[in-house]
């Protein structure tokens, strides 16, 4: 088993700090597949999938990334305190 975690802080105007945390659980491929994304990728399975990040598309990688996880909390974060 493996996990990835990605941090965002967002400091606004006022000072006020907002922390933005996403995970990816997954597991260890035994060898390398696919040829896309980098570092990690060909070798990440997410939980529940059998492709590694290598194999997917970026819109199949959006949807399980920690980093996109992160980002999209972030984004949700800031979409509300302006409405």
């Amino acid at each position: 088993e493996a996990e990835f975690v990605s941090q965002i802080a967002y400091i606004d105007e006022r000072g006020s700090i907002k922390l933005c945390r996403g995970v990816c659980e997954g597991d260890i491929a035994e060898e390398a597949r696919g040829s896309g994304g980098f570092g990690f990728d060909p070798i990440f399975i997410p939980k529940g999938q059998t492709k590694t990040f290598a194999e997917m598309s970026v819109e199949e990688k959006n949807l399980f990334s920690h980093r996109a996880k992160a980002a999209h909390l972030l984004a949700e974060m800031l979409q509300k305190d302006n409405s």
